[in-house]
Parts: C-alpha cells; structure tokens; sequence
C-alpha cells in the first residue's frame, strides 16, 4: 500500500480526497499535525504533533458493506487501543473512542459513490497518543484524554496506527453478525439514557445496535426509531 507522509496539512482527510484522482489502488495519508482536522459535521478537530492523525482511502467496497465501515474502523481502533491500556476502550456510536468517560479518539467515514458502487471510502482516523495534559486545549481537559496521559509513557505511533490498518482489512472479511458481536463488547451507550439530536428532532431513551450497524432508540413511551449514522449531529449521556 501506498504510504504518503507529510509534516502539516490542512487534513489528511481531504488530502487523501485530492489525491484519489492520480492514486491507484489503497493508499494511506499519515500527518505530524493537521491545521484544519474536522470530524463529523465539519466539527474542528485539534490535532497537535504527538497524535496519530491518519486517512486510510479504499476502493471498490460493496454497497452493502458501507454502513458496517464506522463500525469496523471504530474496532480495530478499540481493540488496538486495548493492548496497550488496562482500561477498556469503549465505543460511542457513530464514531468516538471513549476511555473512562473522556474521548481519546474518532473515526470519520466518508464515500464516494458512483453507479451504486463505493468508488473512494476515506476512513480518517484520529487518536491521541503522545500528548501530555499540558498540551490539551483549556476547553478540553475535562472531555479528552491521550494513552500517554492514561499510561504514563510514550508509544510508537507508526506501530498503532498500522496495527489499527491491519485489523479493519482483516474485519472486513468477517461477517456481519461477528461485527455486531464485537461492537457490543465495546458499547459506550449500552444500558444507558441518551438524548439523541438529529435534524430538529430531539429523543430521548435507551439504544440497541442493529444487524446493519445502524441504532434504534427506545424511547421512555415505548416508540422505536431506527436511525443512520449520516442523520446523527449529537449523542449525549443523560444521569438517569
């Protein structure tokens, strides 16, 4: 595969979208730091040097396969993640990796389509490896987390981000059904109230994850709603 290596840039993510057009085959964008990193909704993103900022581009994925990609890229994140830290890596869906209660990670699917066929799939991955308290954002402190921060020493990121590349080909292999088997093992919300904000519309209840990798939420009147990660703008923990 591929490797494009730069020092800055604005985002791998849409980097590797430029670079679809004259690169054939998988390839994979690695950044030092990115000034304008963004996550789901175009949200910023703060990527400092000492993070493992990446966007691994896939061709020719089955349609059917699309909706199960943030889901295999969010567990090959969790489960690499896990060898490295003796608290369990969580994962709130659609796309944050959760250590305690605070976000050390996410994962950013997006895709093209062209005559019903996935032509580009750009999975950007974002985690917080090497960054110490000191350099996390005022804002941030009480919200995210790094493995340097959790484990008190430095880890080779070269050697996670490419253990995490290494598990999402070999996830794809694997049934839906063992997908779903592994997200549950990882599920942040499992068992707890959420409130749920999408296109003004606000719910509030409890989740269960689909065989599609798609969520339905149950809310407290007993309604269900079966609900797609591209509607979500917001998940949120609720006390009770």
């Amino acid at each position: 595969m591929k490797e494009i290596r730069v020092d800055v840039t604005d985002s791998t993510q849409t980097l590797a979208k430029r670079l679809s057009h004259i690169i054939e085959g998988d390839f994979i964008v690695i950044a030092k730091t990115q000034y304008k990193g963004y996550g789901r909704y175009g949200r910023k993103w703060f990527s400092p040097e000492g993070g493992l900022w990446a966007t691994l581009t896939i061709r020719n994925i089955s349609i059917e396969k699309l909706t199960m990609m943030p889901m295999i890229a969010g567990i090959a994140a969790a489960e690499t993640l896990q060898k490295y830290i003796n608290i369990h890596v969580k994962l709130k869906w659609p796309n944050d990796l959760i250590i305690g209660d605070k976000k050390i990670g996410g994962i950013l699917c997006e895709a093209e389509i062209e005559e019903e066929k996935v032509k580009n799939m750009f999975i950007g991955i974002g985690v917080n490896i090497n960054i110490s308290e000191r350099e996390l954002l005022k804002e941030l402190k009480d919200k995210a987390t790094s493995l340097m921060i959790e484990t008190n020493k430095t880890h080779n990121i070269n050697e996670i981000l490419f253990e995490i590349v290494n598990k999402i080909y070999s996830l794809m292999n694997e049934k839906s059904e063992k997908i779903i088997e592994k997200w549950k093992a990882h599920d942040y919300l499992a068992g707890r109230k959420v409130k749920i904000s999408l296109e003004g519309q606000t719910l509030i209840g409890r989740t269960k994850i689909n065989s599609d990798g798609s969520l339905t939420i149950i809310t407290e009147s007993g309604e269900e709603y079966r609900l797609y990660s591209n509607r979500i703008e917001r998940v949120d923990i609720l006390n009770s």
